[in-house]
Parts: structure tokens; sequence; C-alpha cells
């Protein structure tokens, strides 16, 4: 599902991992699966999620020090979040007008839908933008 933007920052020089497991489903140790794949990855890492990915995205930068940043889009995320990581947020129009987010160094709400975050130009440049602050 985020094989465009996967191939789009795999054109830009970055290397690009999956999370280990294929469906997120939040309810069949998914986070577990992503902590572990961490292991094998060498290095500092970005966690990049859409929608619920996003959500673990940030549940395994808050358990892990080798993870430098996150960059959500459209994440399933509320309320106060305070990583101790750069932490960025896409929304679509609709999320980012219902669903308020507090903590995020940067809350960007694009003009697309939900589904559409991932394949989107716009989003993919802001993505590669944010991995650039990062210092990536």
């Amino acid at each position: 599902y985020l094989d465009p933007l996967r191939d789009r920052l795999e054109d830009a020089g970055h290397t690009c991992y999956g999370p280990g497991f294929e469906v997120n489903t939040m309810l069949s140790g998914e986070l577990q699966t992503l902590i572990e794949q961490l292991d094998n990855i060498p290095g500092q890492v970005v966690l990049i999620g859409h929608s619920a990915g996003g959500t673990l995205a940030v549940m395994a930068a808050a358990a892990r020090l080798d993870v430098i940043g996150v960059i959500g889009l459209g994440s399933a995320v509320t309320g106060l979040v305070k990583l101790d990581v750069q932490h960025y947020e896409g929304r679509s129009l609709l999320g980012g007008l219902l669903v308020p987010m507090v903590g995020p160094d940067e809350v960007k709400v694009f003009p697309i839908g939900h589904a559409g975050l991932p394949f989107a130009t716009c989003v993919q440049d802001w993505v590669l933008a944010k991995l650039e602050e990062i210092d990536v």
C-alpha cells in the first residue's frame, strides 16, 4: 500500500524497510513485530506510517532509542503526544479538522482524502523535506 511512497524515498537515496507484517489490525502483535524488525536494521531509523501504521510508529518510537524521528500520515493519534524525537504528522483535510493533536513538531493538513495521503506527490515532497530536517 505504501509502495508509491517507498519508491519515491528509494529514488531519493533512502533505504526503506517493511514493518515485518502485511496487514495492520493492531490486534495481532504488530507492535512487537515492528520492534523486533528494528533489531534487524543497522543504525538509526525514522519510522513512517500511514493510519494505524502511524500510531504504531509513535508507539515504537517511545520504546526505542534507535528511532530518531517519526512521520505519520493520517495517524489515528489524538490528544497530547510528546516524543523525545522529531515528530511530524500529515493529515487529510477531514482528519485535520476533526482530530486535534498537540505535541508533534508540525501537523500539516493536505487537501486530499485519508487514503490518498501516501500517493499524493505533495505529501511525498513533504515527507522528503521532513527527512532532510531530521538529517537522515
